[in-house]
């Protein structure tokens, strides 16, 4: 059997094996950790050896020996260059995986910068209608035109319910991002 085993958050996984179904054994485990962290991996019944690359050891392969060596000559130096092309594969994987992460972070941050402009700019423009209405209608007092009090007074109101809105809105989006608006999935007839 051969496992490749991967660096995840909770250490070593095997990413891939081939022979055998069984869990590895901890010693196993044990011995590809070394090799990851670049110490000697030593294990009798298994070959360990690290997937080095110039950014740093990438993974380990682990190979139990079998148990007679008739007929299974290799070379030593096609193992060492097939290493060397399944640590560049996995490094590359790993670089193309970086960037289309760093690329989705960069279009998220590019849409919430959009987003708070045009939020800003919808906020502030019935605030400024409302600021303008009710600065005119100060103006008036009482001898203003009661038909255009009444319509300052109109703008005033449509415009803050305009604002209330949008924060509203806003406000929505901000709980279904959190989590604690879900939708509620139901069946329904059509007509």
């Amino acid at each position: 059997p051969i496992h490749l085993l991967l660096p995840d958050a909770e250490g070593l996984v095997v990413a891939a094996s081939n022979g055998s179904a069984t869990p590895l054994p901890a010693e196993v485990l044990a011995a590809a950790g070394r090799a990851m962290a670049g110490g000697e991996a030593v294990l009798s019944g298994w070959r360990i050896a690290p997937l080095p690359t110039a950014q740093g050891v990438v993974g380990v392969v682990a190979a139990k020996r079998p148990e007679t060596d008739a007929g299974s000559e290799f070379d030593a130096d096609h193992v060492k260059a097939l290493l060397a092309q399944a640590a560049l594969a996995i490094e590359r994987a790993r670089l193309n995986r970086e960037i289309a992460n760093a690329r989705v972070k960069a279009q998220g941050e590019a849409l919430r910068e959009a987003l708070i402009n045009s939020v800003s700019h919808d906020l502030q423009t019935p605030l400024a209608a409302i600021l303008g209405s009710a600065t005119v209608l100060e103006t008036l007092g009482e001898a203003g035109d009661p038909g255009a009090r009444r319509e300052l007074v109109t703008t005033i109101r449509e415009e803050a319910e305009r604002l209330g809105g949008y924060i509203g809105n806003v406000l929505d989006l901000t709980r279904i991002r959190s989590g604690q608006i879900a939708p509620r999935l139901e069946l329904v007839e059509l007509s």
